[in-house]
């Protein structure tokens, strides 16, 4: 029913998630778009989110593979030109946004991102090219594993085993 009544102009639709609960967070090649159903069932559409990073093109920088909620406030999304930081504190209207990592500083296309403390590091990034990590201090690190490998997906069991969807 959302996407019936949104004004969403993309053509594809990559990746929907209700991160901070009340408002909808949908990735598409045309940035991000946010939602809120409110108690009548009504949907209200709260944001559209376009991204322009010099060196990349709109295409790169708006194409979302993956939206990951760190905090109620701030979101790390995944696209082409590699990892935005959306801080929203200041509202939707105010949002302020900021590209962390670019596959410029060897980040091949990231594709997922978990947030878990792995080999002293606050993240697991899938990407184009195995997984990276970035550390405490937002920095790409320089460990590499799977080169090669297109992971999709990253999630780590209750035992502690970290765990990889791969294309190849």
């Amino acid at each position: 029913d959302v996407f019936l009544k949104s004004k969403i102009n993309s053509k594809r639709v990559q990746y929907i998630t209700n991160a901070s609960s009340d408002f909808l967070w949908v990735g598409t090649d045309d940035g991000v778009y946010v939602y809120f159903t409110d108690k009548s069932g009504s949907i209200h559409e709260m944001s559209h989110y376009n991204f322009h990073f010099p060196n990349y093109t709109d295409e790169q920088s708006n194409y979302v593979y993956s939206i990951n909620e760190i905090n109620n406030e701030h979101l790390f999304i995944l696209c082409k030109s590699g990892i935005i930081e959306l801080d929203i504190t200041k509202g939707f209207e105010n949002a302020s946004y900021k590209l962390l990592q670019s596959k410029g500083q060897e980040l091949e296309f990231p594709r997922t991102l978990l947030a878990e403390n792995i080999l002293n590091t606050n993240y697991v990034i899938g990407t184009n090219d195995g997984i990276r990590f970035i550390d405490k201090n937002n920095e790409l690190t320089d460990t590499k594993f799977l080169e090669g490998k297109v992971v999709r997906s990253c999630f780590k069991d209750s035992f502690g085993s970290l765990w990889l969807g791969t294309e190849n």
